[in-house]
């Protein structure tokens, strides 16, 4: 087993994009093998290597306590016309399953995949990445109503110092 460690990185948890500081990725790093930040427990495969200075993970880095909530985000108001609303919210990445839309009686919620479904009645999505998002309401409302959001989003960790595991024999 060889460790590679060189420089550091900047992680935004509920990202899979990882970003190099003086490290030489493209070179010592393959896809496949181990990464984790130094003072936490957890791996993650390596999927891709882009370039000198940036990778992609399998799965996106998760750590409950880099997370910030969002408790109310207005982000659409409905008019007596419209059913389909969508836009962005303000802050990215966002984290799996902790998405909720609600406008009036409907409620929005995320399954972890991108999906929103409404309850009683209605679908939609969300891009993690960007904080998209797009909602289709099956009633129209004879008023205004606020559409709002609730959702957590990932910190971003910079200058931290690293490890990727390489050679490795698993268990």
């Amino acid at each position: 087993m060889s460790i590679y460690n060189s420089g550091s990185v900047t992680v935004k948890v509920g990202s899979a994009s990882v970003t190099g500081n003086n490290t030489d990725f493209s070179t010592y790093v393959s896809v496949n093998d181990l990464f984790r930040l130094t003072d936490k427990s957890t791996f993650y495969e390596v999927a891709a290597i882009n370039n000198a200075t940036s990778l992609t993970l399998t799965s996106r880095y998760a750590d409950s306590n880099e997370q910030t909530a969002v408790t109310t985000e207005h982000i659409a108001t409905t008019n007596s016309a419209t059913r389909v609303y969508s836009g962005t919210l303000d802050h990215t990445p966002v984290i799996q399953n902790y998405v909720v839309i609600t406008a009036s009686n409907e409620r929005y919620t995320d399954d972890g995949a991108g999906n929103l479904t409404g309850s009683p009645t209605g679908s939609g999505s969300v891009d993690y990445d960007t904080g998209a998002w797009s909602i289709t309401q099956n009633a129209t409302y004879a008023a205004s109503v606020n559409i709002t959001a609730s959702y957590y989003y990932g910190n971003t960790l910079t200058a931290m110092p690293y490890q990727i595991v390489r050679d490795f024999t698993p268990h």
